[in-house]
C-alpha cells in the first residue's frame, strides 16, 4: 500500500529532466514524464489535476510512514532510550545536537580514555574572536554541566575561510566560573598565559570557492618516470609544491639526475589554488621550491624516509633562488643526518645512499658556510670530511 501511487518513470523523468509541460490550443494543460524503460522510450502525460492528486497520496503515504514510526517510538521508548551521562557514541551524538543551533553546528565530541580530554568541534559561521571566545566558555559550561569529570575541554571552531581554531579550558576553569570564584576575563587571561588558546584571523581574501572546493593537481605519467602525490605546501611569500617521483630501475645517477630535473621543469608549471582559509602565493607563476621524494616503485607501502628502505632513493629540495627554506628535509634531524647530502645548482639532494654523493659537488662549498644538508650550521661542524 505504502508504493501503490510510487511511479518509477515519473521519478526518473524528473531526475534526468524528461518533463515537459504543454498546453494544447482550447484544451487543458498536461504534463509530458519521458524516461527510458528497458531500453525504450516512454512516455506518461498527466493532465495538472491528476499529476496534483499524485502528489497528494504521496505526501500521505510519507506522512503515515511518519505517524507509524512515531507510534513505535513513543510505545517502546524504553527499548530505544539512551543514558546521557554514558561516554558513548550515541549520547554524544545526541549531546552535540542539542548543542547545536542553524550558525553554531557541533560536528564531533569525543573523549580521550581516562577523562583526559574531551573534544568538542563545531561549525561556527561568527569568526569573530570575541564572539568565539564566549561562544566556547558556553559551550564548556554546558559540557561540564553533563560530564564533569574531564581533565580538560577543549572547543574548536572552523568554517569556509577560518583555519581551525581552539580554546582548551581545564577542569577547574569551569568550576571557576560556574561557581563565580573568579571571573570570566581573569580566566580567558589564564588561558592566553598558558597557552591553551589558538585562534585564527578568518581569510578575507577574495577567491572562488567553487575554485577551491572542486581543485586537483594533476598527475604524470612519462616513459620511464611517473609523478603523483602532488600537494600544496606555499607560504604567503613562497609558492611550495611536494610530490613523489617514481623512477623505476634506473641506476645510473646521471639518468636519475636527468628525470629529476625533468621531473622538475613540469612541476615548476603547475598552478595552485587559493586557500580559503590561510592566504599562501597562488597562481600560474612557477614554483618557488619543490621539495621531491624520489622512489624506485609505487607501491602501496614502502614510503617512508628511512635510510633501511631500499624503495627510497633520495629527497630533492629545490629552490629557484638556492636557498632552502625547509629545516631537515621536514623530518626529524636524527634521520636526516643519516643521509648523504650533496648540492646540484639549485637543488638540494639527500641520498638514501652514499655512492651516489660525490665529493667534487660539494667541494667549493666554504668552511664557514651554511651546511647544503640544511641543518644551519656552518659545513666545518656539519658534514665537512662526511664525504669521503
Amino acid at each position: 500500500m505504502l508504493v501503490k501511487e510510487v511511479n518509477v518513470n515519473i521519478r526518473n523523468a524528473i531526475n534526468h529532466g524528461g518533463v515537459v509541460f504543454k498546453v494544447a490550443d482550447g484544451g487543458s494543460p498536461v504534463i509530458e514524464f519521458i524516461s527510458s524503460e528497458k531500453g525504450q522510450s516512454v512516455v506518461l502525460s498527466l493532465n495538472v489535476y491528476e499529476f496534483d492528486n499524485l502528489i497528494s497520496k504521496i505526501y500521505d503515504a510519507a506522512s503515515g510512514v511518519l505517524l507509524g514510526i512515531c507510534h513505535f517510538l513513543n510505545s517502546s521508548i524504553k527499548m530505544v532510550s539512551v543514558d546521557r551521562t554514558e561516554k558513548t557514541f550515541l549520547s554524544f551524538s545526541l549531546f552535540g545536537m542539542e548543542l547545536s543551533i542553524p550558525t553554531i553546528r557541533c560536528k564531533s565530541i569525543s573523549g580521550i580514555p581516562d577523562n583526559k580530554l574531551l573534544n568538542l568541534d563545531f561549525y561556527i559561521v561568527n569568526s569573530d574572536r570575541t564572539f568565539l571566545m564566549q561562544t566556547a566558555i558556553e559551550i564548556a559550561m554546558i559540557a561540564y554541566s553533563r560530564f564533569d569529570d574531564y581533565q580538560q575541554y577543549m572547543v574548536s571552531f572552523s568554517n569556509e575561510r577560518l583555519q581551525t581554531s581552539w580554546i582548551r579550558f581545564n577542569n577547574q576553569d569551569i568550576k571557576d566560573m560556574i561557581t563565580r570564584q573568579k571571573e570570566l576575563s581573569d580566566v580567558v587571561t589564564d588561558v592566553i598565559s598558558r597557552k591553551d588558546c589558538l585562534i585564527w584571523d578568518a581569510s578575507t581574501e577574495e577567491i572562488d570557492l567553487q575554485e577551491v572546493k572542486y581543485f586537483r593537481f594533476p598527475n604524470y605519467s612519462g616513459e620511464n618516470f611517473k609523478i603523483n602525490r602532488v600537494e600544496e605546501a606555499s607560504i604567503p611569500d613562497r609558492k611550495r609544491l611536494k610530490a613523489h617521483l617514481f623512477i623505476g630501475n634506473i641506476t645510473d645517477k646521471n639518468e636519475i639526475l636527468a628525470v629529476i630535473n625533468k621531473a622538475i621543469e613540469w612541476m615548476k608549471t603547475l598552478k595552485n589554488a587559493p586557500s580559503p582559509t590561510l592566504p599562501h602565493k597562488h597562481g600560474a607563476m612557477g614554483a618557488d621550491s619543490l621539495y621531491v621524494n624520489v622512489y624506485r616503485a609505487d607501491s602501496r607501502k614502502n614510503k617512508e624516509l628511512y635510510p633501511s628502505n631500499d624503495n627510497f632513493v633520495c629527497f630533492i629540495d629545490y629552490n629557484i633562488d638556492g636557498i632552502t627554506t625547509l629545516k631537515h628535509g621536514g623530518i626529524f634531524e636524527s634521520l636526516w643526518r643519516q643521509f648523504h647530502h650533496e648540492k646540484i645548482e639549485n637543488m638540494f639532494i639527500a641520498w638514501r645512499e652514499g655512492k651516489y654523493a660525490i665529493k667534487r659537488n660539494t667541494i667549493n662549498i666554504g668552511r664557514n658556510d651554511l651546511c647544503p644538508c640544511g641543518s644551519e650550521k656552518k659545513y666545518k661542524k656539519c658534514c665537512l670530511g662526511k664525504e669521503k
